[in-house]
């Protein structure tokens, strides 16, 4: 939710200076976010190990090289799809400033919800 949220909060200035939208970037997120923290962990167990032992660091650097390419590989497939995105040169800000209300809703909504929960909790 943290992904899609900071998609949603950025899409208005990053259509405006890029003029393209991403259609494929929260499904994109969903299939390669579980892998991201695994290979950064992964990669620096492969560090420490490099001054204790050098097969052990080998070990851990291999397994963050799978995790890579795993990521690498559904980015460029994702990516290669005719239908990824849309370009658009004119901005119609009716539908910019409508994006962004509902961006607002969205975040008002489930800020009451948590705050619903936690008053529940206690």
């Amino acid at each position: 939710s943290m992904s899609i949220a900071a998609q949603l909060a950025t899409f208005p200035i990053a259509f405006y200076h890029f003029h393209y939208f991403s259609l494929i970037s929260v499904p994109a997120n969903v299939l390669v976010f579980w892998s991201v923290f695994p290979i950064i962990f992964l990669g620096i167990f492969a560090l420490g190990f490099s001054f204790l032992n050098l097969g052990l660091a080998d070990f851990f650097a291999l397994l963050a090289q799978l995790g890579t390419s795993y990521l690498i590989g559904v980015t460029e497939k994702m990516s290669g799809f005719q239908w990824s995105g849309i370009e658009a040169y004119e901005i119609k800000w009716g539908w910019v400033g409508l994006l962004v209300l509902a961006s607002l809703l969205f975040l008002i909504k489930s800020t009451k919800e948590k705050d619903k929960k936690l008053i529940f909790a206690q």
